[in-house]
């Protein structure tokens, strides 16, 4: 019997498509709500869930590389930090949003609308945390960690 090697390389890639291309048909299907499980079509939001897995656990392998430089590798540290300014930032910038997405609709594409809101949230996030771990309190409370994982 012949043995068949895969590339890792390769399946990484055509996983990565393949989970983008589910992702991608779930969110063009319609709305999915993680928090109270309900779906316009489930098996495309089982399939969008398996897709956005699939990327999250290779852009994950990537970060965990330290593929992208020291940024990521600091905003994973300070995860936590990014996650409570998240929750903070999400009332400011949804009501941010429902005034300002129908104004620009006019004059920008939706998406070019939408994109713009997620890297304003994105790097408002990141750049606060950063502000954020400097800090004592804060510092003090969620960085200083006398317990190594193993």
């Amino acid at each position: 019997m012949k043995r068949v090697y895969l590339n890792a390389k390769l399946v990484k890639i055509v996983l990565g498509f393949i989970g983008l291309g589910f992702w991608v048909l779930s969110a063009r299907s319609g709305a999915y709500w993680l928090n109270i499980g309900v779906a316009n079509n489930v098996i495309l939001a089982t399939l969008g869930g398996i897709g956005s897995s699939l990327m999250l656990i290779i852009v994950g392998q990537l970060f965990a590389t330290n593929k992208f430089g020291v940024l990521p590798s600091d905003v994973g540290r300070y995860s936590i930090l990014v996650l409570i300014v998240h929750v903070l930032e999400m009332p400011l910038f949804d009501r941010i949003v429902v005034h300002f997405v129908p104004l620009l609709r006019v004059h920008m594409n939706i998406f070019l609308v939408i994109a713009v809101f997620f890297v304003l949230r994105v790097v408002f996030d990141v750049v606060l945390a950063m502000v954020l771990r400097r800090v004592p309190v804060v510092e003090m409370m969620f960085l200083k960690r006398d317990f190594p994982l193993k």
